[in-house]
């Protein structure tokens, strides 16, 4: 993939990891929680190579030094490391046949549709090498351009075939003339956009319908659509909820991944709905 280069750059892009903690972090927890700096050390190590496999910055964006917490809730908290190897782990190959089907977000919104369920409607496909049937096909710059001029409804959300976590996407509100109006208020280059998903995305990009939330929803969160996820694990021949989380994303934000400045994740309840505490 050749990537774009251009001061004017639309997609969200892949953040960075966040940096370590300052010492001045150790110090204020010391001062504030009366947890020695050797004691948070020797916690935050023993979390990062246990299960949980906490990086140094999880246990201090979880609060995890909080010696109100007991050690044994602490062990139950899971990283970005530890979480992908719990799902390894919970999904043997054997469990895996239909993944590359599902992560096809085109024709596995097209079939899921066809079952019945509410599904976002995808308006047309930027991809230099598939085409799908009667939705529209974008090719080159010039044809998306022109699609976007003439036969684009927006709202527009635009992402990548090919990745999750938002990177690569774009809430499209509308356009000024060859300005392009994005969800988090900027307005970027309808050219320059154009070529920054023909030159990235050539191999897939998908322009569906945004979905629009209550307007009390709206009030509190923006344009963004903060999605419930709900996830599940299947024992024998039938799943069960293990825990259920709200993505809550910023009002300026194009997308409810929380890594965006301002955006928060927070547990749901599963019986009653009740939102739990919020964590940037």
């Amino acid at each position: 993939m050749t990537t774009a280069v251009m001061e004017d750059k639309a997609l969200l892009g892949v953040p960075e990891r966040p940096p370590s903690p300052p010492a001045s972090m150790m110090v204020e927890v010391a001062r504030k929680y009366g947890v020695s700096p050797l004691r948070q050390m020797r916690e935050s190590f023993a979390l990062a190579f246990g299960q949980s496999k906490l990086y140094l910055h999880e246990y201090y964006s979880s609060g995890l030094y909080d010696p109100a917490i007991p050690p044994d809730v602490k062990r139950q908290y899971v990283g970005l490391k530890g979480n992908w190897v719990l799902n390894e782990r919970l999904s043997p190959m054997k469990l895996q046949v239909r993944r590359a089907f599902a992560g096809d977000k085109v024709l596995f919104t097209s079939v899921i549709r066809q079952l019945g369920f509410n599904t976002t409607e995808t308006q047309a496909v930027v991809s230099q090498t598939t085409r799908y049937g009667k939705i529209a096909s974008l090719s080159t710059a010039e044809e998306l351009r022109t699609f976007l001029k003439e036969q684009a409804r927006y709202p527009l959300f635009g992402k990548p075939q090919d990745f999750s976590g938002s990177f690569g996407s774009a809430l499209l509100q509308g356009l000024d003339g060859d300005q392009l109006i994005l969800g988090n208020g900027r307005a970027v280059s309808l050219d320059s956009f154009c070529n920054e998903i023909v030159a990235d995305y050539a191999s897939g990009y998908l322009l569906q319908s945004a979905v629009r939330q209550h307007p009390e929803m709206e009030a509190v969160t923006g344009d963004a659509v903060g999605s419930l996820r709900i996830v599940t694990v299947r024992e024998k021949t039938m799943p069960h909820v293990l825990y259920s989380s709200w993505k809550i994303p910023a009002p300026d934000a194009m997308s409810d991944n929380f890594w965006q400045s301002g955006s928060m994740i927070a547990p749901v309840d599963i019986e009653s709905g009740r939102v739990g505490q919020c964590r940037i």
